[in-house]
């Protein structure tokens, strides 16, 4: 029943984006989606494999990767504001953490990947989690 709870609560807190708030912690959410944090810890634990931060950090990147092919013009430091990450030097380490390279690294690559589809394939939309679709 908890566990229902929790995850109907994250879904809608995903499609809120309600992770590109900055200052959110466990707790916050926990009492947000009306449980005990460590309900949420578990939940975590037990179901995502990782803590709510590591969690948050990644969901924020692969966000952060979408946009990255999107706005193609936007410098770097806009991107990691828009995703929650308003300092430029922690929003590169992290992004380095979760996708292995820099931003503006990652942006480079994928945008040939894109092209190229894009004269093979005609449209394509870039959408979140890494996935291209025709």
């Amino acid at each position: 029943m908890v566990d229902r709870r929790i995850h109907d609560g994250l879904t809608a807190w995903i499609e809120e984006r309600g992770y590109r708030e900055s200052g959110v912690l466990p707790s916050d959410l926990a009492r947000r989606l009306d449980v005990e944090p460590e309900q949420l810890s578990a939940f975590f634990s037990l179901y995502v494999g990782c803590s709510f931060k590591e969690w948050r950090k990644r969901m924020r990147i692969k966000d952060a990767q979408s946009m990255l092919l999107e706005n193609p013009s936007w410098p770097i430091s806009r991107v990691g504001h828009a995703v929650g990450i308003e300092d430029y030097s922690d929003f590169r380490r992290q992004f380095k953490d979760v996708a292995g390279c820099s931003p503006s690294e990652w942006r480079s690559i994928n945008r040939g990947v894109v092209r190229w589809l894009r004269l093979f394939f005609g449209k394509i939309k870039v959408v979140p989690r890494d996935r291209i679709r025709l």
